[in-house]
């Protein structure tokens, strides 16, 4: 794959220049783009930025069947915004492709003309590895191939975790019952069916919807949490679910930002529960170890007196042949 790189003066200029004969790999730095502006010329804003990702090649997808989920823990009127005018410029570009939406807080025709994904109306597929032994209900469609997007706000939970798009990709897991730390959820979506295009809005003042408006977009879901973190004054090692990633696979270098991001606020997490937060998430995870040990060792437990028995016939049966 060519390498890309992309500057961006101001809101209106951005130049894209190939750089041939390199490879991405995967230490690489993910890029990022930044945008802000007032509330008052959001269409014309929305039309801007995502003209500036189709020229990064961001809105083309290898497959005429486009998958949009909207982040369910924050969802509000910017989320829905964005999502609808982003659905509809792909729709204008790619007017043969399909687009399915997963909202299970959408009322009525909210979604018209689009199709509505409903997760639930699909048999899951039961899924067990070293995050859930105990078994992981995920959507049979995570394994159908097409380009997923996911639109979806960020901000702290009371109990001291902030959460963004890993967090919001996990929404069709919980959907379908699953009660497994939502560190490991997060992993489980963003291994199995991690976006395309990931998109991070909100307001520079989190619970006022009159202060600016910004929007992070990007390939990498682990980027735009990094990114949205750094800018609300957060280090991205301390997030309790890429602390829990980076125990799985090793993380890209920090994004590198196109545009900007202004400084936001009300987004972090008090440093105490933070740091609470943190030291319970290490202090689960040797004893989800121990549950998910033992639960192993009771499946297997039966059939230990079936082994010894084929054992000692096999030895038997060779003694008789000498």
């Amino acid at each position: 794959m060519v390498q890309h790189r992309a500057t961006v003066q101001d809101s209106s200029t951005l130049t894209q220049r190939r750089t041939e004969g390199l490879v991405r790999h995967a230490s690489v730095a993910p890029t990022v783009l930044g945008w802000h502006a007032g509330p008052d010329a959001l269409p014309t804003v929305l039309d801007e930025l995502w003209r500036c990702a189709a020229q990064l090649g961001w809105l083309s997808p290898a497959v005429p069947r486009i998958v949009m989920q909207i982040g369910q823990r924050w969802r509000s009127t910017l989320v829905l915004e964005t999502a609808m005018s982003l659905a509809q410029c792909l729709v204008q570009r790619w007017p043969h492709a399909t687009i399915e939406i997963f909202d299970p807080a959408a009322c009525g025709s909210e979604w018209a003309p689009f199709a509505v994904w409903d997760v639930l109306a699909d048999t899951p597929v039961c899924l067990a590895d070293t995050t859930a032994p105990e078994g992981l209900r995920v959507p049979a469609r995570w394994f159908e191939s097409y380009f997923l997007v996911t639109v979806a706000a960020t901000g702290p939970l009371r109990v001291g975790r902030f959460v963004g798009l890993l967090d919001a990709q996990a929404d069709p897991l919980r959907h379908l019952g699953n009660t497994h730390l939502p560190e490991a959820l997060s992993y489980a979506a963003h291994r199995l069916a991690r976006s395309d295009l990931a998109v991070a809005c909100g307001y520079t003042h989190r619970e006022d919807p009159t202060s600016e408006r910004w929007w992070a977009v990007s390939p990498s879901d682990v980027a735009v949490d990094q990114g949205v973190a750094r800018a609300a004054r957060m280090a991205p090692e301390t997030l309790s679910h890429l602390h829990f990633l980076a125990h799985h696979e090793v993380l890209a270098p920090y994004p590198e930002m196109l545009g900007n991001l202004p400084p936001l606020h009300e987004y972090a997490p008090s440093v105490w529960q933070a740091r609470l937060s943190l030291w319970r998430l290490k202090a689960s995870m040797p004893w989800h170890t121990v549950v998910r040990d033992v639960r192993m060792t009771r499946r297997n437990l039966h059939r230990i007196p079936h082994f010894i028995r084929r054992r000692v016939a096999r030895v038997l049966r060779k003694r008789g042949r000498v």
